[in-house]
């Protein structure tokens, strides 16, 4: 059965890992990308890129090396890697959230099959550290995070409130400097413009 090569992988820095494994002529890498949003799709097959994509790039830097690369919703994706790995024809790279069933398949090589030192190196410990099973390491971040509440000190000194550590605190406080500065300030904003907006709002929601 074919095996995955790499999961949570995509953009130059995933890529990179896979031209270096990758050598040679005629070769051609089978790549899932999820969608993160309305631009995901154009950036990497469309004109996004400064009126080229992703894709023309890599090829155009990585001569020999072809990438037939599809683009998924996040609702689909899991559907999509199954009925592919039942067809015996998993992708080489895959952009996911969820592996450890993979690798307990046995359908993902090692990040050290592949992945130059050089490069893994540059990757934080903590994000590698969430991609370990046991010895092994089966993924590199693509992108990760971790999100806080960034708070302005000043405004809270001023309104005579303090930081706050609940759910009801914020909205106490919020309510708060609204009052104080008869709403000239706004107490609270975060980004729903994309979708890691709506990700965001549940997480700060979940910390208390």
């Amino acid at each position: 059965m074919k095996k995955l090569l790499a999961l949570v992988l995509a953009a130059m820095l995933a890529l990179g890992c896979c031209a270096a494994f990758a050598e040679g002529d005629g070769i051609t890498l089978d790549v899932i990308i999820c969608q993160y949003g309305p631009n995901t799709n154009d950036w990497f097959l469309g004109t996004g890129m400064n009126g080229t994509s992703f894709v023309e790039k890599f090829e155009a830097e990585n001569p020999g090396i072809k990438l037939n690369l599809d683009v998924v919703s996040w609702n689909d994706v899991y559907t999509e890697v199954s009925t592919r790995i039942s067809n015996n024809n998993a992708p080489d790279i895959l952009n996911i959230d969820v592996f450890a069933d993979y690798a307990s398949e046995g359908l993902l090589l090692p990040v050290s099959d592949y992945c130059p030192e050089e490069l893994y190196g540059d990757f934080f410990p903590q994000f590698i550290e969430q991609s370990r099973i046991g010895d092994t390491v089966w993924a590199v971040p693509d992108l990760a995070s971790a999100r806080a509440m960034w708070v302005n000190t000043d405004i809270l000194n001023e309104v005579g409130v303090e930081v706050p550590t609940t759910w009801a605190e914020l909205e106490d406080v919020s309510q708060a400097i609204v009052d104080f500065y008869d709403g000239e300030v706004y107490p609270f904003g975060i980004d729903m413009t994309t979708d890691e907006g709506p990700i965001s709002w549940a997480r700060t929601a979940l910390c208390w």
